[in-house]
């Protein structure tokens, strides 16, 4: 009683502080931060933002990760109005994800900082049951798991800082008194939780993720003692406070509870004002164990109000604290050959998914193989294929999406690196996913074409993607490969360099990912099967989007507008995706030059542009330095079109690049683009781009192949002309590649292949045109062409040189060619048919690619090396085009011994 009451009146304790201390009371005996670096997870608001401003007051260098960098670069902004002189950095971190904790490690071990303080402050409340991406409950994911990879992976760092510079490196764990309220087997409760075997309740998740944290620290402090670091773990309970854990729960119940608490208890209003912050008091406790030297080697206690206190029994078992510590070794292990608890998961993809305990963590016989491809560490995501009803354009349609993100979530990894995604279908629609520019070596069950590497993934269904990014990094992207679902069902692939390579340019002060797509109000199934059924063209968009956000000049539209916030002397990195479906797009921003680096996961010698074009398909990085006045700058998505006479949306998508102290009522300046059919611009780019690296061109070819692609217009042969022949002369369009349109099995043509199945393709796909002449300009009207399921065989290690030439048969257009499986060399590249005799190659440094832009009215050579056993997927990545026929498949023959020959298919391969 008498200690409740000490509390309540704010008396202070053997510290010499109290409930009643500010965190600016409590630094002020502290030595000066300036020679200090903090990390402070979940600082964009309440106690970790408070303790951020106390910190920057004091001097210390901040990073802030954070999963709303807008949120976060909003407290920058509030700090460093305070304090001009703060140096705070902004770093992408979503708690919940292991795989982005991992990310945010590499790019702040990439900044070459010290790292002296670790407060690891963020917290979330999941008042329903949702589980991480990772296959844990949301509320220990965030709070607990994630916090203890982030400690894991930072502890070298912050010894070795402790070590150069003579300081203690202190690691603060915010916990809170509700570790208390949980009672029982925390492994046992946590796995019925995870799989729904025991009723949710919120409020007992919560406790047990703060059990974790102060279990967390009692075992991380013995393991410290052993590595004799300087670094010191203690926990600590902020007091009853309001924040966003409370607010978007408020009703009467919550209200009463805290307008009571408030008259005793500290609280947290959640403003702006940095008046009013200075007089928060929650945030005392966290900045004490932090900075104050009273409490130099100090480590492994709980302390509340500024004081050390005792946790409770259940905290303080040290079997418990070294039983979740191996567990959480288990969860976060980049090997995910075995499960963290329970029994092992059944291989049958037909049990429902709540009967599969934590498969994320399971490796099915197929794949465990001793010479399959081993990454140096694990991704693991779930991917859940689910309708969201978005409102653009003054309408609301429903669109299908992977968890419910439009665009999609990031895949993050780093180079040699092993991904395991589960895709889980919740729509009525078939889905497959295809990992776009990943060369999937000894993994084409994983490639993902629809009838080509698999059967879709029908409703209610379920399959395992696993691959390995062998020698792979940069930028990359998934999406549908079913349908035209790639319109919403897309995302970026984010694949940094091992930990300690630099990228081969000067690090950026921070890098964002730019998804471009196309957007119509209609269903993009039933626009396929209306375009499909009518013999004729598709519509254009309604929108083109920047990161699912039209911009202003659409109607409806003047807040959804994506924005990078910028500071004014920095460079930037982004990553520039193009998931668009039938359009080719100039990007460009006002009034800043961009640098190439890197096009389709591949480095390049540095390229500067005003304005790019990209595909759809490709991916291309660019640097790009904030050296203008301040202001905020269009960066804009127009169109690029090659073809005559073909219907597209003329109004480009806008984002913003808004630099620090641009006023939010200016009107912003526009971005400038070359004329939607400059040719001039997109020859100056694939003229000059060249690989940074050596990338292994071959210099003798075994295998010289020319394939014609273009568009052709079939004879009409239905009853009701007027609705399926809305072709040219009333025709109906369709694409080819020697002439012969691709047939879509009603099999899987890897499954095929590998059974040794007859009947559903034929291996006569002609290396060459069955019929020459000029193909640009003298190409006949009708070319009389077939239709078919055709492959080309290639040997295994075959080196191979393919032309593409472009046909003017229905009038020429650029083309962008995709290959699966493989990445290649773009050898070269010219206008009209190709001469072998006068075509002038680069085999010294040729871009590394896995699109590549068939130029209107000429050719590309490529050469690879076809080294992958599998089928390969070769099409036009404008979708209308695959749709119609322009594709074909190369089948890859086994080489010698395994490391050379096509795998098994896993167990849970979807059935057609």
């Amino acid at each position: 009683m008498f200690e409740t009451v000490k509390y309540l009146i704010g008396s202070t304790g053997a510290s010499g502080f109290g409930s009643k201390s500010t965190g600016e009371d409590v630094t002020a005996a502290a030595p000066e931060l300036g020679s200090i670096t903090a990390i402070i997870t979940g600082a964009t608001s309440g106690i970790g933002a408070e303790t951020a401003r106390v910190l920057a007051m004091r001097g210390a260098r901040l990073v802030l990760p954070a999963r709303s960098l807008k949120a976060a670069e909003e407290t920058r902004a509030r700090i460093t109005g305070e304090f001009p002189g703060a140096e705070i950095i902004v770093l992408p971190l979503d708690l919940s994800s292991l795989s982005s904790v991992r990310c945010f490690v590499f790019r702040f071990l990439a900044l070459n900082l010290p790292l002296n303080l670790l407060i690891n402050n963020a917290g979330k409340f999941s008042y329903e049951h949702a589980v991480s991406e990772d296959g844990v409950e949301m509320t220990f994911a965030t709070n607990y798991l994630g916090h203890f990879l982030l400690t894991k992976l930072l502890l070298n760092k912050m010894a070795e800082t402790a070590r150069e510079t003579g300081i203690e490196g202190r690691i603060v764990n915010v916990s809170s008194s509700i570790h208390g309220w949980f009672f029982g087997d925390c492994l046992g409760y946590l796995d019925l939780m995870t799989r729904k075997k025991a009723p949710y309740d919120a409020t007992r998740a919560y406790a047990l993720s703060k059990l974790a944290n102060v279990l967390h620290t009692r075992e991380l402090t013995q393991r410290l003692e052993q590595m004799d670091g300087n670094v010191t773990a203690n926990c600590v309970h902020p007091g009853i406070v309001r924040t966003r854990l409370t607010r978007d729960r408020e009703g009467l119940v919550t209200d009463l509870a805290f307008f009571l608490a408030s008259k005793l208890l500290k609280t947290i209003p959640q403003v702006s004002a940095p008046a009013q912050l200075s007089h928060v008091v929650a945030a005392a406790t966290t900045c004490y164990v932090a900075t104050h030297p009273r409490l130099e080697g100090v480590s492994g206690k709980y302390f509340a109000d500024c004081n050390e206190v005792s946790p409770s029994s259940s905290a303080s078992s040290p079997h418990e604290a070294a039983r979740l510590w191996h567990a959480s070794e288990a969860m976060t292990a980049p090997r995910p050959d075995r499960t963290w608890f329970g029994p092992e998961p059944p291989l049958s993809s037909d049990k429902p998914h709540d009967e599969i305990l934590l498969l994320s963590y399971y490796v099915p016989l197929s794949f465990a193989r001793a010479y399959w491809p081993v990454g140096a560490s694990t991704s693991f995501y779930h991917f859940k294929v689910q309708t969201l009803r978005v409102t653009k354009l003054c309408k609301t349609n429903d669109i299908v999406t992977v968890n419910g993100k439009f665009p999609g979530p990031v895949i993050y990894a780093q180079e040699d690196d092993r991904v395991i995604v589960r895709v889980t279908n919740q729509t009525p629609h078939n889905i497959t996913i295809h990992w776009h520019g990943v060369r999937q070596r000894l993994s084409c069950w994983a490639d993902g074409p629809s009838y080509i590497t698999q059967c879709p993934i029908q409703a209610g269904r379920s399959y395992t993607y696993e691959f390995t990014l062998v020698q792979q990094k940069g930028t990359l992207l998934w999406h549908a490969h079913v349908s035209w679902l790639r319109a919403t069902v897309h995302g970026a692939i984010v694949v940094y360099p091992k930990t300690g390579v630099p990228y081969p340019f000067p690090h950026p002060y921070e890098e964002h990912s730019l998804v471009f797509a196309e957007y119509w109000h209609k269903d993009v199934l039933q626009l396929e099967e209306d375009v499909m059924s009518s013999g004729g063209g598709a519509p254009p968009a309604d929108a083109y989007l920047i990161n699912g956000s039209p911009g202003p000049l659409y109607n409806c539209s003047a807040t959804d507008v994506y924005e990078i916030p910028v500071v004014p002397g920095k460079t930037y990195l982004l990553r520039l995706v193009s998931a668009s479906l039938n359009t080719e797009h100039f990007f460009a921003i006002a009034d800043h030059r961009m640098t190439i680096v890197e096009a389709d996961g591949e480095y390049t010698k540095p390229l500067t542009v005003e304005s790019l074009m990209i595909a759809p398909g490709q991916t291309i990085n660019v640097l790009v330095q904030a050296d203008q006045p301040i202001d905020t700058y269009d960066m804009a998505l127009a169109p690029f079109m090659s073809a005559h006479n073909v219907p597209f949306q003329n109004t480009p998508a806008v984002a913003h690049f808004r630099y620090s102290g641009a006023g939010p009522a200016a009107p912003s300046r526009p971005a400038e683009f070359p004329a939607f059919n400059d040719s001039l611009t997109v020859d100056f780019a694939l003229n000059n781009l060249r690989s940074l690296n050596d990338t292994g061109v071959p210099l003798v070819v075994d295998a010289n192949l020319l394939f014609t692609i273009g568009l052709t217009v079939e004879q009409c042969h239905s009853s009701h002309p007027n609705a399926s022949c809305q072709g040219p002369n009333g025709g109906v369009l369709a694409a080819v590649m020697n002439n012969i349109a691709f047939v879509e099995p009603m099999v899987s043509l890897l499954q095929a292949y590998y059974d040794n199945m007859n009947g559903y393709y034929t291996e006569d796909f002609p290396g060459v045109p069955l019929k020459n002449y000029d193909f640009v300009d003298g190409a006949p009207n009708d070319t009389q062409s077939l239709n078919g399921t055709r492959v080309k065989v290639l040997e295994f290690g075959s080196r191979v040189q393919l032309v593409l030439q472009n046909t003017g048969t229905v009038g020429t257009e650029n083309h962008p060619v995709h290959l699966h499986g493989h990445s290649f060399h773009v050898v070269g590249h010219g206008t009209g048919n190709y001469n072998p005799m006068t075509a002038k190659l680069n085999l010294v440094d040729p871009p590394y690619m896995n699109t590549i832009g068939v130029p209107a009215g000429g050719w590309a050579a490529i050469r690879f090396v076809a080294d992958n056993p599998g089928v390969w997927f070769v099409h036009c990545h404008l979708e209308v085009h695959a749709s119609w026929g322009l594709a074909m498949a190369f089948v890859v023959k086994d080489g010698n011994g395994t490391m050379e020959s096509l795998p098994h298919p896993p167990a849970d391969l979807p059935r057609c």
